[in-house]
């Protein structure tokens, strides 16, 4: 809802478990598919399903089609993107009692040696508070994966040029305003970048561009290709 919290109409009850299993499924679409596993509280549900509204609002061009949640046995996944099937999907982590609140990804100061470089990092995710991280945060982080993925399949330098920025930004030392985890390859870089301006972040210019230039150019492409199958 845009106003008022998740999954709380304003000015009345919220949403019962059902009517935000419906909201997902209408939110997958007709051709998608949506799935919570019972152990996933409501607040999330609903916290997630105001996540994939907002981006598909800002976003309409990219394909998400299954929503919801999946178990991993991993308990430091909180969420996927499958590229296979165009779904994101929470870690609905049975071991932990449902999606958790990610404690373990607290705002804290990390500090990575790189041959003659230092990285000072401020906290490991975009979006990481003293608290732990919002499903929110993590939402966008994983729409953020959709986006770059779909794109290069469209359009080859939304890889090299994705990759280039990575680079620049380990480089010059920019990489360390981003995550600790935005160094573990070129495709978390893009989806960490995209979080941190979606979250309201100040990016450099070049990293804005390298954002901007992915998703015009995966529409320009995604618009050709329909023209040419016509």
């Amino acid at each position: 809802p845009p106003k008022g919290k998740p999954g709380k109409p304003e000015g009345g009850k919220p949403k019962t478990r059902e009517e935000l299993i419906k909201e997902t499924e209408a939110l997958a679409g007709s051709r998608g598919s949506a799935y919570w596993h019972d152990n996933v509280r409501d607040e999330q549900i609903a916290e997630f399903n105001a996540a994939i509204a907002e981006m598909r609002k800002k976003y309409p061009g990219i394909s998400v089609e299954g929503i919801g949640s999946y178990v991993s046995g991993d308990n430091s996944t909180g969420a996927a993107y499958f590229p296979g099937t165009h779904s994101i999907r929470l870690n609905a982590d049975h071991a932990r009692g449902g999606v958790h609140d990610f404690p373990g990804w607290k705002a804290r100061e990390v500090v990575v040696l790189e041959g003659s470089k230092t990285y000072d990092f401020k906290r490991h995710n975009v979006g990481s508070t003293a608290q732990g991280i919002t499903i929110r945060a993590v939402t966008i982080h994983e729409w953020g994966h959709a986006l770059h993925f779909q794109a290069m399949r469209l359009w080859r330098p939304a890889k090299s040029d994705v990759i280039t920025a990575f680079k620049r930004a380990r480089r010059n030392g920019d990489i360390a305003k981003i995550s600790k985890y935005s160094m573990t390859n070129f495709k978390e870089f893009f989806a960490e970048c995209f979080a941190a301006r979606e979250l309201g972040e100040t990016l450099p210019d070049y990293l804005n561009k390298m954002l901007d230039d992915t998703y015009a150019k995966y529409e320009r492409a995604g618009a050709e290709k329909s023209l040419q199958t016509r």
